[in-house]
C-alpha cells in the first residue's frame, strides 16, 4: 500500500491528479495514442452505513452496491461526466484486495487508491508492460481494468475502460449539494518521481503548472489530464 494521500476536489453548478519505471530503467514510449481521465477515488471507510449517512446529509445521491464475495461492500456517489466518488469497505483479507482496504483502514478512514480512465486498454498495457510494472489484469464484456501490483511507488493506481463506464440515470446522477464532477484529486508525498514518468509516457505534460501551498509549507504542481 503507498504511502500517498489522496484528496478530491469537486466541480459544483457554479484542481487535476499531480505526477513508472523502475529505478534506471529508460523505456522507450509505444507510439500509439492514449488518452487518459480521471476517473474516481475509492475512498476507504470503516463504517459504510455511517459512512453513507454523512455523504447523504453533506448532500449526496448515493447509488447502493453489492457484497462481494472478498467481503468488500460499497456504495456510489456518481456525477454526469462518468466520474465518481466510492465508498468502500472490507470484513476480512478474503483476497489482496481486500487485504489492501484493510491494511489501508489501520491508519483510518481516507482515499485509498485512484482509479484513471483509458480510451484503449491495449495501449496502456503495452505502455506499462514496456516499463515492467507488475499487472494484474480483467478483461470482461462488462468490465475491464488494469491495477499496477505492488511493491512500488505506484500500486495505488489502476486503470479502466472509459467506453465501459455504466450509464446511470438522472435521478442517479443529480445531487442537492449541485456536485456535478470529480474535477481534480490532490495526492501528497516526498516525490513524485515514478508518476510523472508514467504520466509522460501517456503524452500528459507532468510536469506541469507550479502552485503555491501555503498552508502546507510546501509547493505544488497542477497536471491537467485529458477532458
Amino acid at each position: 500500500m503507498s504511502t500517498k494521500l489522496i484528496f478530491f476536489c469537486l466541480a459544483l453548478a457554479a484542481c487535476a491528479p499531480a505526477s513508472t519505471e523502475p529505478d534506471g530503467v529508460e523505456a522507450e514510449t509505444p507510439s500509439d495514442s492514449l488518452a487518459v481521465y480521471l476517473d474516481h477515488v475509492p475512498i476507504a471507510v470503516r463504517d459504510l452505513e455511517a459512512a453513507q449517512a454523512t455523504f447523504r446529509a453533506l448532500g449526496f445521491t448515493l447509488k447502493p452496491g453489492r457484497l462481494h464475495a472478498n467481503t468488500l461492500d460499497n456504495a456510489h456517489a456518481k456525477f454526469r461526466d462518468g466520474t465518481e466518488l466510492e465508498l468502500i469497505t472490507a470484513d476480512e483479507p478474503q483476497d489482496d484486495v481486500a487485504a489492501g482496504y484493510l491494511d489501508f483502514l489501520e491508519a483510518g478512514d481516507g482515499g485509498a487508491y485512484l482509479a484513471l480512465a483509458v480510451d484503449s486498454m491495449d495501449a496502456l498495457e503495452r505502455r506499462l508492460q514496456v516499463r515492467g510494472h507488475p499487472l494484474s489484469v480483467i478483461r470482461g464484456k462488462a468490465v475491464a481494468w488494469v491495477a499496477i501490483e505492488p511493491p512500488g511507488p505506484l500500486a495505488y493506481l489502476f486503470f479502466v475502460d472509459v467506453a465501459k463506464r455504466v450509464q446511470d440515470p438522472p435521478e442517479i446522477l443529480t445531487h442537492s449539494n449541485t456536485a456535478r464532477a470529480l474535477h481534480a484529486v490532490w495526492l501528497a508525498a516526498d516525490d513524485f518521481v515514478a508518476e510523472r514518468s508514467l504520466l509522460t509516457s501517456f503524452g500528459v505534460d507532468a510536469e506541469g503548472e507550479p502552485i503555491s501551498l501555503p498552508p502546507l509549507d510546501g509547493v505544488g504542481r497542477r497536471v491537467a489530464l485529458h477532458s
